[in-house]
């Protein structure tokens, strides 16, 4: 499925991925996503905006609450690389892709996007919301989106060995699991401690009926 994605559409998620990582939040938001879709002039997603007088520079400055924080690699003020897509923005590129098969087109883009994200925050609250509250409406952008036709730079995704999203997400997913698994471990030996006490504690109470 990612394959399909175009470049533009790629180094947006990338950029998503960068500003989650340097605000120091938990998970890449859909908010993370639409300001970086903003900062690219050139992108479909902007034209679009132009088209509808929303001015990008706005949605350029959008960002979620800071929520949970990163975790930290020890002694280092970088992030552990433990950042993860948040639910709602995974369902976003999800509803990416079905507006492309919508439409007919064989890449996601930029437009699909700026779709994806016009459906999220009629079904959520959040800073995506600043898309409707902006005056734009999904049926008459992808009625405009179905009149300009195909994607930009489709012809450049061929090329592109991996795809970044999927590389990001499955190492996220990995550090995920991993610190699971940790989490899990340090459960079964607090147990164990836990039965190791009450045994103690009851030889210790069968001495003391012994010395009465």
């Amino acid at each position: 499925m990612f394959q399909r994605f175009n470049v533009q559409a790629r180094e947006a998620i990338e950029r998503a991925w960068n500003k989650a990582c340097k605000l120091q939040h938990a998970a890449v938001e859909p908010e993370h996503l639409l300001a970086s879709l903003a900062e690219d002039g050139e992108s479909s997603f902007c034209s679009l905006l132009s088209a509808f007088a929303v001015p990008a520079a706005r949605l350029s400055q959008v960002a979620p609450g800071p929520g949970a924080p990163a975790q930290h690699a020890a002694g280092s003020g970088q992030s552990s690389g433990q950042v993860l897509f948040a639910p709602q923005t995974r369902q976003v590129i999800e509803y990416a892709v079905e507006e492309a098969d919508r439409l007919g087109h064989k890449r996601v883009g930029t437009s699909h996007f700026l779709l994806a994200l016009l459906r999220s925050a009629l079904e959520r609250p959040g800073g995506a919301r600043v898309l409707l509250e902006m005056g734009l409406e999904l049926e008459a952008v992808r009625a405009r989106v179905r009149e300009l036709g195909g994607e930009e730079g489709g012809g450049k995704a061929d090329v592109i060995p991996a795809v970044l999203f999927f590389e990001l997400d499955r190492r996220a997913r990995e550090a995920e699991a991993a610190l699971r698994e940790r989490i899990a471990a340090l459960e079964s030996e607090q147990r164990s401690l836990r039965a190791m006490l009450e045994l103690v504690s009851e030889r210790l109470a069968r001495l003391e009926q012994r010395g009465r």
